[in-house]
Order: C-alpha cells, then sequence, then structure tokens
C-alpha cells in the first residue's frame, strides 16, 4: 500500500492525532463494506481515493476523515490531505467530491482499503485472469 500507515483507533475509533483536527465525515448511500468497495474501488488508487460529496475542504489541507455507511458505520477512517476538490461535476470524476490522499488508516479500515485495490470479481475470467477491455 505504498507508505500508508495504520494505528489503532482511539476510544473514540478515529486516529488519535497529536493536534486537535477537524474531522471530515462522509456518510455515504452504502449498506454494507462490500457494497462500498464494489462501487468506490473505481475512484480509488494506491494511496489516494475520490469520495463524492458536498463537503470540500481547500487542497492541501490537512484533516482527519470517517468515512461511513449509510447506518454511520465506520468503513474508511484516517489522516490523509486533501489534493483536490470540486464544488461541481467539471472534473474528471463528473461528480462534486474531494480527492484525499491517504497519509494513514486505522487498523481496522486498513482491510477494507486493500479490498478496495483487489481484482473486481465481475472483471476476472474463469481462471482468474483479468478480462480485457472491450
Amino acid at each position: 500500500m505504498g507508505d500508508i500507515s495504520t494505528q489503532s483507533a482511539g476510544e473514540s475509533g478515529a486516529p488519535e492525532p497529536k493536534a486537535k483536527i477537524d474531522t471530515m465525515r462522509i456518510v455515504t448511500r452504502c449498506a454494507t463494506v462490500e457494497q462500498f468497495v464494489s462501487i468506490f474501488r473505481r475512484f480509488c488508487h494506491e494511496s489516494s481515493c475520490f469520495i463524492p460529496s458536498m463537503d470540500s475542504r481547500p487542497a492541501g489541507t490537512e484533516t482527519a476523515f470517517s468515512i461511513r455507511l449509510s447506518n454511520g458505520t465506520p468503513v474508511l477512517r484516517g489522516l490523509c490531505v486533501v489534493l483536490e476538490s470540486w464544488a461541481t461535476a467539471d472534473n474528471p470524476f463528473k461528480r462534486p467530491g474531494v480527492y484525499i490522499g491517504i497519509r494513514r488508516l486505522t487498523a481496522d479500515s486498513a482491510p477494507v482499503f486493500q479490498a478496495l485495490h483487489a481484482p473486481d470479481p465481475d472483471d476476472v475470467d474463469g481462471e482468474g485472469r483479468r478480462r480485457r477491455a472491450a
């Protein structure tokens, strides 16, 4: 996973930064972790992820983040830096949102982030090879 580090969650479940940091909280429409991975894998790279959201921050902002399922259950938590932010759909992702560089993940978020990079089962043939784009 590149240079992303993990740490155990504190009592609140979020990383315990040294200085007070305003947390970016984003609640998705996903009901399960599996649905989250299926939908968000196309937006995530080795150490970054685009999150569709109206919650924007200026590029360069370092912040704690918490991405949650529709019922409020945390899926990804950690520390990030905002790489880019768009209030409109005029961007490569065609929707408003923030593109974050992942700096640190909580220990329970790391497996979810790894799953975002696993081959999509719908994009693999019967012998485990990636299918070619049509």
